[in-house]
């Protein structure tokens, strides 16, 4: 009696973990068609080198409206390995591992920057230092999510000079 409860009860936990995990990749999809229709003057970012350099010479203006772009870009950069990792990873407890791990990831970043942001002495300085750290971050998160790739998933899309 003792080891069928055990057993309804493992089911029922497996159940609730494959319900979250699908709910949590229909959150993750409807967030990306949402991001995609509400935000048309962006270009698409497949690499790198689609994200602007904003450290040449720029006038106040255009060097805040870079970094915002960059760091956007590079947001996107670093969804889009998210997606390919979720797209690769058949095992729902490390799917459910990896998004909580990229969610906690999302929030250190963002109370870093908020943080960097906040010693800025002006609205704009602080716009750019919070963009720049946006930016810095993500790069950073997203040569490590490539790392995870090439590495545990699909070394076949990876350049042998691109692994570190």
């Amino acid at each position: 009696m003792r080891r069928q409860q055990q057993n309804i009860s493992f089911v029922a936990i497996i159940g609730i973990l494959m319900s979250i995990a699908f709910f949590f990749s229909q959150q993750i999809n409807n967030q990306a068609e949402g991001q995609d229709l509400m935000d048309t003057s962006l270009p698409k970012v497949e690499t790198m080198e689609d994200i602007p350099d904003c450290s040449t010479e720029l006038d106040e203006v255009a060097k805040v409206a870079c970094y915002a772009q960059a760091a956007t870009l590079s947001d996107q950069l670093v969804k889009a390995k998210v997606e390919a990792i979720l797209a690769l990873e058949a095992d729902t407890g490390n799917r459910m591992s990896f998004i909580e791990t990229q969610s906690s990831w999302e929030g250190s970043r963002n109370a870093d920057c908020a943080f960097v942001a906040e010693l800025a002495e002006d609205t704009d300085d602080a716009e750019t230092a919070r963009n720049v750290c946006l930016l810095d971050h993500n790069l950073e998160r997203n040569s490590l999510l490539k790392a995870l790739i090439c590495d545990y998933y699909d070394s076949s899309v990876c350049d042998p000079s691109d692994i570190p």
